[in-house]
């Protein structure tokens, strides 16, 4: 019976601090979802998450052939259209811009898209994230 009670307290002192950790880590967790280009992409798409707001980061390679469009699109009630857009010239890169914020969540997905009609010879990279 003492084995017993000796083990309780350190027990019950592991379980809450156990408790504690898990429920930090569940807030903290956001979704996210990455998109690459290559040079022998038209298009790349990050995958869709779900929010009510999001925000996005890119970066276009110093070797691409030229701009790219970092486009934040949702679907809010069916149709997919275009959030923000962000035209980013080769070299550069640009972090933790902002998406509209609406009341309830909704699909997003980050889109690349080389500069001109069928264009190729582009490297970029971005991240989408729910906030």
């Amino acid at each position: 019976m003492k084995t017993i009670k000796k083990l309780t307290k350190p027990l019950t002192l592991f379980f809450a601090i156990l408790a504690i950790v898990s429920c930090f880590s569940i807030t903290a967790s956001a979704a996210s979802k990455s998109a690459s280009l290559s040079t022998s992409d038209k298009i790349a798409y990050s995958g869709v998450i779900k929010g009510k707001q999001c925000k996005y980061s890119g970066k276009n390679d110093s070797l691409s052939a030229g701009n790219v469009y970092f486009l934040a699109k949702n679907n809010h009630g069916g149709v997919w259209s275009t959030d923000v857009s962000h035209d980013l010239a080769k070299g550069k890169s640009f972090s933790n811009n902002t998406t509209t914020k609406y009341s309830s969540s909704c699909s997003w997905e980050l889109v690349l898209n080389p500069k001109g009609g069928n264009a190729y010879g582009c490297i970029a990279s971005g991240t989408i994230t729910s906030i």
